[in-house]
């Protein structure tokens, strides 16, 4: 097990190890409480090698995952009891997005913060069971810019090599493109 890097958390029924033992991008173990020998340890959220595990945070009835995947930050929100498997949605088309350890065991609520281009930096809170989002605090922008005038998106292009290279774009509504690769 040398060079095995893993942050630990627990709740009540057992320890939750993010770890990458035999995964490069990283992966959920849960293991009892009693034998927390890498033996013991079980796949809670297996490796992928499209998603970088980045962090968790637990709740009482949630397993919070922050990841990567494509370059942009997901929140994924795991029920307890095995009912509930999805995704914070975004709304933009590029992002950033991160939440810090969760300070209330039996909280409801998911607090985040969350940019883009056009989004000012903003403080949310996502209720668990709900799905419901609410604004807490905005950045104010001195000049009046409204960010419902603008837009963003996330395109690939390819390069002489044939990799594809994503590109973020953020643009006034009603612009007209040109489409063209930057590698011409």
């Amino acid at each position: 097990m040398d060079s095995v890097l893993y942050e630990v958390d627990a709740d009540a029924q057992q320890f939750y190890i993010v770890n990458n033992n035999k995964a490069l991008n990283f992966k959920v173990s849960t293991a009892p409480f009693n034998a927390t020998g890498v033996a013991h340890w079980k796949d809670y959220i297996p490796h992928r090698s499209d998603v970088l595990v980045e962090e968790i945070t637990l709740t009482k009835d949630f397993v919070i995952v922050k990841s990567k995947k494509n370059g942009l930050d997901q929140f994924q929100l795991l029920s307890k009891d095995g009912k509930e498997n999805k995704l914070v949605p975004f709304e933009d088309a590029v992002y950033t997005a991160s939440f810090s350890s969760n300070a209330d065991y039996n909280a409801t609520q998911l607090r985040y913060s969350y940019s883009s281009p056009v989004t000012p930096n903003s403080v949310y809170d996502y209720n668990l069971a709900t799905g419901q989002k609410t604004l807490l605090k905005q950045q104010e922008i001195p000049s009046g810019y409204n960010k419902d005038e603008y837009t963003t998106e996330r395109v690939y292009v390819t390069a002489e090599d044939g990799s594809k290279v994503p590109l973020s774009i953020a643009y006034k509504k009603g612009f007209k493109k040109m489409v063209r690769s930057p590698f011409c």
